[in-house]
């Protein structure tokens, strides 16, 4: 997320650590007050921290795109045909891609079937040739039994229905969303993560 969102965690740690920090007009006493105070200040931010940390690989619900919007993911829409803009066209009624030899590999993309243990394909993986060295590049896939298309999108993916209804599934939250986080929800929301932990450990088959 960069070092734009750490700076905005740790503004958010220095808020709550400087709330429990007493203060003093002499220099002599602060110096004094820091020291007594510095397992506190140390757990408070070591609390925020963790929390803030969580809630930033948290992956978001995904969003509504409306076609207003395409235009900011690169989307262009021709008739009954989506095209995206690492060259992806897709026509969501029929659930197939255009524009594009099938299997071959001298097309445009080329289609690798995953298939279960039943021999069941589950997924279709969309391939192009685009790096120099002529390695391929996954550019998205088929879900075969939702019917849902899935393309690589700067940050995310985006999702077609069968519909043509687009939504982005951003990978992490963006710095602006981030919870403004309190030194007591953080306790709060640590006891909780550490409760979880605890119970997945007593599920874990140990005698294994």
């Amino acid at each position: 997320m960069g070092d734009r969102c750490e700076v905005q965690k740790e503004a958010q740690v220095n808020r709550e650590v400087d709330k429990i920090t007493p203060h003093s007009d002499s220099a002599t006493a602060q110096m004094m007050l820091d020291g007594l105070t510095w397992p506190e200040r140390e757990r408070a931010a070591r609390e925020m921290r963790e929390a803030l940390e969580r809630e930033a690989q948290k992956k978001p619900a995904p969003e509504t795109v409306d076609a207003k919007d395409f235009g900011k993911y690169g989307i262009k829409v021709d008739g009954d045909v989506i095209k995206f803009p690492n060259g992806i066209e897709y026509k969501a009624a029929q659930h197939k891609l255009v524009n594009f030899n099938n299997g071959t590999a001298d097309g445009p993309f080329l289609i690798k079937k995953l298939k279960d243990e039943n021999g069941h394909t589950f997924r279709q993986e969309i391939h192009g040739v685009h790096n120099k060295d002529g390695s391929e590049n996954v550019l998205g896939y088929y879900d075969q039994d939702k019917h849902l298309l899935h393309v690589k999108a700067n940050g995310g993916e985006l999702i077609i229905d069968d519909k043509g209804k687009v939504t982005f599934q951003a990978d992490k939250v963006a710095c602006e969303k981030l919870p403004n986080m309190t030194l007591e929800k953080a306790k709060e929301l640590n006891r909780a993560e550490a409760k979880k932990r605890e119970k997945e450990d007593l599920k874990r088959p140990w005698d294994q």
